[in-house]
């Protein structure tokens, strides 16, 4: 699964229009690529900004990275059975690191 974004590219930040549009055109240019395509949001626990995007499942990650330079973005996120990266969309960057699942005690 990867998890990437049109929105605030760079230094820019063109307000919530702008963002929208572009997420949707990127949203349109995933379509045909993904088996699976779903909203994602990302907010920031400390500042509460928050940028929308989408997460696919069976899109090829050179696809993804391609995508994510065309619109402007720094990095994607990588989700695997085996790490949590985050990949740059240019220059071969990846920051990985391990996850794991664990069962809760609590009754739901």
């Amino acid at each position: 699964m990867h998890i990437l974004t049109a929105w605030d590219p760079g230094p820019e930040r063109p307000g919530v229009v702008i963002n929208r549009a572009r997420q949707g055109a990127l949203e349109t240019d995933l379509r045909p690529l993904a088996e699976t395509l779903m909203a994602a949001v990302g907010v920031d626990p400390v500042t509460g900004r928050r940028e929308e995007g989408v997460a696919v499942i069976g899109v090829a990650e050179s696809a993804v990275l391609t995508l994510g330079a065309r619109y402007g973005q720094d990095a994607v996120f990588a989700w695997t059975p085996a790490e949590w990266s985050i990949v740059g969309c240019r220059g071969g960057r990846r920051l990985a690191s391990g996850w794991a699942v664990e069962a809760s005690n609590s009754d739901p």
